[in-house]
């Protein structure tokens, strides 16, 4: 995967791309066939939680790592716009995430777990298809 320093979604759709989509995928085609898989609910959210928590944390650091970098690179060569994209790349990507990430992480393990051990069978195929949009757009960037 190549880095691009001005982009901060670039873990984020790894993430979304390698994991969440084929988890979402296999989990479909298992609530199919298996309907008690709501008592898992708990553990499916857990999951989905941690990995979740995993793409928040990338991100932060992402954000981070690149504003820092921008921000160096435009005092160094007397760039003003890498210096204002660093700047704003640290302040709003890896501050705002930081700062909302405990938050979105506990509300959406929520969510999963009790949309999980109400209706698998939408949940996991909605999730899916959530995901699949995701990726084609990426694609078609």
């Amino acid at each position: 995967m190549s880095s691009d320093w001005y982009r901060m979604d670039q873990f984020s759709r790894t993430i979304d791309e390698n994991f969440f989509y084929p988890f979402y995928e296999k989990l479909s085609s298992v609530a199919e066939n298996h309907p008690n898989i709501a008592y898992s609910a708990p553990l499916i959210g857990g999951i989905d939680g941690l990995a979740n928590l995993v793409q928040g944390t990338g991100a932060v650091a992402e954000s981070g790592i690149k504003g820092v970098s921008n921000v160096f690179w435009g005092i160094s060569t007397c760039d003003k716009t890498s210096l204002k994209v660093g700047a704003l790349q640290v302040g709003l990507g890896a501050g705002l995430i930081g700062v909302l990430l405990i938050p979105q992480v506990a509300f959406r393990t929520l969510r999963i777990t009790a949309c999980m051990a109400i209706d698998p069978k939408e949940t996991s195929r909605q999730e899916r298809e959530k995901y699949h949009k995701l990726i084609s757009q990426q694609v078609s960037e």
